[in-house]
């Protein structure tokens, strides 16, 4: 794309700097990692003209920049007693509060007393153990109430098709 946009050819790309990150780093790629992940730019030892080397850093991080993953738990959430509906609300805010700014949690009810609990986070163990936490948040104060929580699908990451299956279930 780089050699395309630039209008020189690939072969001179990897005369000028291919060949050599395979050298130093085994392969381009863990020198591309660099870039996007760290302030250490290994393209700087290359003599590179300032089309070729922004069009480089912003096509490599447009591809290498991670994908959120979708995390999904689904639980079943009944409470019996006086307070029923009241305790399962307040318990599903609850853990919906366990969330972070940079990945808030979703309960959404499936059919009643389903419900699914999702988020979207570039760390996947970070959400998995968050939506852990929720689960023990709305399970406790569900218990204090004599209700009950049972986890019909444990916290997991969900690809795109799952997700678009989901979304079919909840109109229905």
């Amino acid at each position: 794309r780089v050699a395309y946009v630039c209008n020189i050819t690939l072969l001179e790309l990897y005369e000028t700097f291919g060949w050599d990150l395979y050298k130093r780093y085994k392969h381009a790629y863990h020198a591309f990692t660099l870039i996007v992940n760290s302030d250490e730019t290994p393209l700087d030892r290359y003599n590179l003209s300032n089309i070729i080397r922004t069009n480089l850093i912003s096509i490599i991080k447009h591809r290498l920049t991670p994908q959120p993953n979708i995390i999904r738990a689904t639980i079943t959430a009944t409470c019996f007693s006086y307070e029923g509906i009241d305790a399962i609300k307040k318990a599903l805010i609850a853990g919906q509060l366990c969330g972070t700014d940079e990945s808030p949690i979703k309960i959404r009810l499936l059919a009643t007393p389903s419900y699914t609990i999702s988020l979207t986070s570039l760390n996947q163990e970070q959400g998995i153990k968050l939506i852990e936490h929720s689960i023990n948040e709305i399970t406790t104060i569900l218990k204090k109430y004599d209700g009950n929580v049972i986890i019909k699908e444990s916290p997991k990451v969900v690809s795109d098709d799952d997700e678009r299956q989901m979304k079919v279930k909840i109109r229905a």
